[in-house]
């Protein structure tokens, strides 16, 4: 028996996406998903009921729209909880990088590109300290991005005395502003651009594979020869830098960089990837999972909201739904393990 059949998840050692989709869900695990997209269908369903206007188009558009953001920084969230870890960074992250471009983008002579570029870089940046704390000291990364969330958001409110940062760059909203392209909300093309790419990434690399095995065994991974601090810093590095682009995205929607435009987005995100059905305790999970979470979250928000609901309201509902899956996700550990 090869070192690799006992380390790597069976989803990550197929040969072809379709057999890793297949294979990365027990019977127990695959009506346990099955169950979370049959509800997201039946939540549209009952909301159409409800409030009519909820099935129109622009509300539909509204909820691609809006979860858009959602699953740029809840791709790279999956990565890291694949992994066995967490990020709660990203919600500064996102805040500090829009800043920054927004800033830059103010620069007279500064090219919009390149203010993009800085964007990406402070995500990168502080994925990149996330990942050396935790990879190579071993801190938990609960700790770690907590400080980082703390600190990184700390200097984007002193950045600009809590200030927002109008953005007039016409290139720049040309390709991240409000705007469409073939009808479709230039933030929709971006997330699927991240979903496709961090698709591939994870489920059909040699990377990929190790993010599984360190997720799923981290004793087995070494013996395998797969070098766990590396893999953790690829995964902060690609959170981060997807944070980053969320902070973008979210500047160009509103034509500005808010200093507090991701807060609480770190929850969000860890929520639509819970409910997508990757395991919180890592070794298991799916890209396409994510997305279904962060439109089923969009969905029942701006549902509510149709039917008037107070935003209490919204927030139980919510967490309603999220103890439930998270629920039935262990249910489901613990049924294969027995």
């Amino acid at each position: 028996m090869r070192a690799s059949d006992l380390v790597v998840p069976r989803e990550a050692r197929e040969p072809g996406v379709l057999g890793r989709v297949g294979a990365s869900l027990t019977p127990r695990r695959a009506g346990t998903q099955g169950a979370v997209y049959l509800l997201f269908v039946l939540t549209l369903v009952a909301f159409s009921i409800w409030a009519p206007s909820f099935a129109t188009t622009s509300s539909l558009s509204n909820i691609a729209r809006d979860a858009a953001p959602t699953v740029v920084v809840a791709v790279g969230m999956t990565f890291v909880i694949i992994a066995a870890e967490i990020d709660l960074s990203v919600a500064s992250t996102i805040s500090l990088s829009g800043l920054v471009g927004a800033v830059l983008l103010g620069e007279p002579g500064v090219p919009w590109p390149l203010a993009v570029l800085a964007a990406l870089a402070i995500g990168a940046g502080v994925g990149l300290i996330n990942g050396l704390l935790v990879g190579y000291l071993g801190v938990p990364s609960f700790l770690i991005t907590l400080g980082t969330l703390q600190a990184v958001g700390a200097i984007a409110l002193m950045a600009t005395a809590t200030l927002s940062q109008p953005i007039t760059s016409s290139g720049f909203l040309d390709v991240f502003g409000p705007g469409s392209f073939l009808s479709v909300p230039l933030t929709v093309w971006w997330a699927l651009c991240v979903v496709l790419v961090g698709g591939y990434v994870l489920h059909a690399t040699k990377f990929g594979r190790w993010v599984y095995a360190v997720g799923d065994s981290r004793n087995a991974a070494r013996y395998a020869g797969i070098s766990k601090p590396r893999v953790l810093i690829g995964v902060f590095v690609i959170a981060g830098v997807l944070a980053g682009l969320t902070g973008v995205l979210l500047a160009g929607r509103t034509t500005s960089g808010d200093p507090t435009a991701g807060t609480d987005m770190e929850l969000t995100a860890i929520a639509a990837v819970i409910l997508g059905g990757t395991d919180l305790f890592g070794g298991s999970g799916l890209i396409i999972g994510t997305v279904v979470g962060s439109l089923f979250l969009t969905a029942i928000q701006i549902g509510l909201i149709l039917l008037g609901a107070s935003g209490q309201l919204q927030t139980l509902v919510t967490g309603v739904i999220i103890v439930c899956v998270v629920t039935m996700n262990a249910l489901a550990k613990g049924t294969r393990k027995a």
